[in-house]
């Protein structure tokens, strides 16, 4: 579509609403107080007409078919895809346009004022004649169709017999949650420029021209980032399959909307969240600040915890999903089963467990690092007459009152799990193989005014985000590279004197200190962990489980043996990574099979890019993970890497493209040069790593040079066909 069209529809969208709040910034600061009152109204209502109608819970769910394709067709169809009902318009005709389409009589024209003969959320300066002719109608028509992304969801010379029933039904109960976002999210995007522009006017009229200068960079940026992503010219002729509904999904399915990739996204469950779906064990939270575990352009102010839990997690991804209109490609309880590349067509064949089949140009394998679990097997364990749950297929309906409760690890699942039950069970039996490095967390509720503030002036969440990225970062090269690793050993001590202060039994407390260097595995920060060895009801057991018997777990620290009877034991194991790297069986170019060419130690490029396997990108692959800040900035840097590596392929008018071997080796060479020195390579055991030592899931540097190494792909490691 021309360029002019959509200038002009963001100019006509914002422009009033961002010059009135200029001019109320201007005269609050003059002192003309009164006359700033009186803009209120009007600026209210343009905000009003700028937020979009909230997506119903469950709309996504529902499915319409619109039959025509002239205005009302086509106001229908934006007013579905506004509300997430998937659609699709049914046209008899070869061309969209109802009327103005088969009407083709010489002087065709509307005996309607052209300005009034228009949609009114698509208005057009350019009509050439007071009463618009039938071909330019027609041209307003496609040029709204294109705009609104209409098109993909077009069938074309569809005949009917019959009149089709109601399909589709919908609630408005996410309304009130959805327009407070968006209103958030706009203040969030335009109130430090409005307030920038407006401090360079007033002093422009104070004549301090000298002062204005130092202003003009940080307005060149702030106006920089509020400049949408231009779709990639030739987009809409590929499409992109993306696995999994998690933070990694969803994040992909905002950014191929931005380049105008067409897409679906697939996943298994029957609701949005990932690994905040499936993990629904007690306690179950995220051990990252809140305002840093979000997407840097989705920025939440309302969180109601500095660490925010499960709940609430999953209602902001649900908001996010709202927000970019991403619902009315989601389709739940499609687990992939296989993903095989036809070389005669260049494309991905994605099939379902649930028999369909879908081809893409791309496939985004967005399944997340922690998928597949890991529940290792004990003797006898079938013979257990209570319940076994693995923490990440808890089971809400489980209950646990005044039970004897087994928990086999001491990882961050355990960590939230053990002071979140102690209270309600009668025993709690916690089997330590390893001890965990488990400093505080400072959690705390989020005071009101805070939250207040955060709403008013948007900058101060971007100021937390930015406090907490940095403080991680500078904290790295002491704690997680051998370089400084007196530093680390001082804070290991600290760290060793809270553990014993913290625990009222000294023999307990010193089994709680773990034997290896701290970030060797993972850190688990808790307020509550150690504390609750102080309870009567809770036992630390730090020796060997031999089997399970059939009213509990037998263990044995050398020739003395200890039955432990227990109603349940919940495996606080973790997850396997190398199983969910191979999560869905994947043959790419000449039949190579992924999973067998990976083996047990996986070689990519960047954890992105995968050998033999064309057009296939993986988000949060081999050695991507993070031990010390946000995974949630590594998915973006991710996700803006791969849009990259497609415009280099859609703007080259190519089909496919591979990785080079000799890039891939380069960029292995590099990981094992920086892992030298990092602190998992130091000597312990931990899931980090496959059965011979090597590192699979971390980043040996710190989250800025992860996305300095990805702000963009070098056409030069691909080969394009």
């Amino acid at each position: 579509m021309d360029l002019k069209v959509r200038l002009w529809m963001w100019n006509h969208k914002y422009g009033p609403l961002v010059h009135l709040s200029l001019l109320f910034y201007v005269l609050w600061i003059t002192g003309l107080n009164v006359l700033a009152f009186l803009l209120l109204p009007p600026i209210a209502f343009l905000a009003y007409q700028l937020m979009p109608r909230g997506q119903p819970s469950g709309a996504n769910k529902y499915n319409a078919i619109v039959v025509g394709s002239g205005i009302a067709g086509l106001c229908s169809a934006v007013k579905l895809q506004e509300i997430g009902v998937h659609f699709t318009v049914l046209e008899k005709g070869k061309h969209l346009g109802g009327t103005w389409w088969w009407n083709t009589y010489p002087g065709v024209a509307c005996d309607v004022i052209s300005h009034f003969y228009c949609i009114s959320f698509f208005p057009n300066p350019w009509w050439s004649r007071a009463f618009a002719k039938g071909p330019e109608i027609h041209q307003y028509l496609t040029n709204f169709a294109t705009y609104f992304d209409l098109h993909p969801h077009i069938k074309y010379n569809q005949k009917f017999t019959r009149s089709l029933g109601l399909l589709c039904k919908v609630t408005h109960n996410n309304m009130e949650r959805s327009v407070k976002h968006t209103l958030w999210q706009f203040h969030h995007k335009y109130s430090s420029i409005v307030l920038v522009s407006g401090l360079v006017y007033q002093l422009y009229q104070l004549g301090w021209s000298n002062l204005i200068w130092p202003l003009l960079p940080c307005w060149a940026y702030l106006v920089y980032h509020i400049i949408p992503e231009r779709k990639i010219p030739g987009a809409e002729d590929y499409n992109a399959i993306i696995m999994g509904g998690g933070f990694s999904g969803l994040g992909a399915a905002a950014k191929m909307d931005q380049i105008g990739v067409k897409y679906f996204l697939l996943e298994k469950a029957e609701d949005l969240g990932g690994t905040w779906w499936e993990n629904r064990y007690p306690g179950a939270a995220c051990d990252i600040n809140s305002h840093l575990y979000s997407f840097s352009y989705f920025l939440n102010p309302w969180w109601t915890r500095e660490y925010a839990q499960r709940k609430e997690i999953r209602k902001y991804m649900e908001e996010f999903a709202s927000y970019y209109n991403l619902y009315p490609n989601l389709m739940f309880n499609h687990e992939v089963i296989s993903c095989d590349w036809i070389e005669a067509d260049k494309k991905w064949l994605v099939r379902t467990k649930n028999g369909k089949e879908f081809k893409a140009n791309f496939v985004i394998s967005a399944c997340g690092g922690i998928h597949k679990i890991n529940m290792p097997k004990f003797e006898g364990e079938m013979n257990f007459n209570g319940t076994r749950v693995h923490s990440a297929k808890w089971d809400p309906a489980l209950v646990i009152d005044g039970k004897r409760i087994g928990v086999i690890g001491t990882g961050a699942s355990a960590v939230q799990i053990v002071p979140s039950v102690a209270s309600q069970v009668k025993d709690l039996y916690v089997f330590q193989r390893s001890a965990a490095w488990v400093p505080p967390r400072y959690d705390s509720e989020t005071p009101p005014w805070k939250m207040v503030l955060r709403t008013i002036f948007p900058f101060l969440t971007t100021w937390d985000r930015w406090w907490n990225y940095w403080i991680r970062e500078l904290r790295f090269p002491f704690f997680f590279k051998t370089t400084f690793a007196f530093v680390a050993e001082k804070a290991m001590k600290q760290l060793t004197k809270y553990h014993k202060r913290l625990v009222q039994d000294q023999t307990i407390a010193q089994k709680l200190v773990p034997d290896y260097a701290m970030g060797c595995k993972r850190v688990t920060p808790s307020d509550t962990y150690l504390q609750t060895f102080n309870r009567d009801n809770v036992h630390l057991i730090t020796d060997k489980i031999q089997k399970f018997t059939e009213n509990g777990i037998l263990v044995a620290n050398g020739n003395q043996k200890q039955e432990i009877e227990l109603d349940i034991v919940v495996y606080a194991t973790g997850f396997d990574p190398l199983a969910t790297l191979k999560a869905v069986p994947t043959k790419g170019r000449s039949g190579e099979d992924m999973h067998k060419n990976f083996g047990d130690a996986p070689q990519t490029l960047k954890g992105i890019a995968v050998p033999h396997q064309p057009n296939l990108f993986l988000v949060l692959g081999p050695n991507t993970g993070l031990s010390h800040n946000s995974i949630i900035t590594v998915i973006e840097c991710e996700i803006n890497y791969i849009a990259d590596c497609m415009k280099h392929l859609i703007l080259g008018g190519q089909k496919s493209m591979l990785v080079k071997k000799e890039a891939m080796e380069k960029y292995e060479q590099y990981m094992r040069d920086n892992l030298k020195n990092h602190v998992v390579s130091s000597g312990c055991e931990s899931w980090y790593q496959n059965k011979h030592g090597v590192n699979l899931s971390i980043w040996p540097n710190s989250l800025t040079n992860l996305w300095w190494n990805m702000r963009r792909s070098d056409p030069n490691d691909f080969q394009f066909d």
